[in-house]
């Protein structure tokens, strides 16, 4: 990786999720030229690998502060880390859960946002 792209990895805290939170983030990286996953996790935050120019990355940190409408940020967590490799494209992942791709490999729906309420 050039010296002009890096990766971080940021977690973000708050009202996040049941808020199109992934959807919004995806959208904001592409139109900034950034690469890499987003998640909900388990805690109820979620979290993200963005990888670009420098510029981009703290433009989406500041942007990861208000989120989409709904969203209450209360914290923006973020970690330099190293990447073998830049990644192409920005995708929504599912839960850190080993099983989420091969499940989703066999044809079944992706897990629920763990924001919603389960059915009684």
């Amino acid at each position: 990786m050039s010296d002009d792209y890096q990766a971080t990895l940021v977690r973000i805290t708050g009202r996040v999720q049941g808020v199109s939170f992934r959807v919004w983030t995806r959208s904001e990286a592409l139109r900034l030229g950034l690469a890499g996953w987003v998640r909900n996790e388990a805690d109820g935050s979620v979290v993200a690998l963005i990888a670009g120019s420098d510029a981009a990355i703290s433009t989406m940190i500041e942007r990861f502060w208000h989120g989409p409408p709904g969203a209450s940020v209360f914290s923006v967590e973020k970690q330099q880390t190293t990447l073998a490799q830049m990644p192409t494209g920005f995708r929504i992942t599912g839960w850190l859960d080993p099983q989420d791709e091969r499940l989703a490999s066999k044809g079944h729906s992706k897990p629920p946002d763990f924001c919603a309420k389960p059915e009684r």
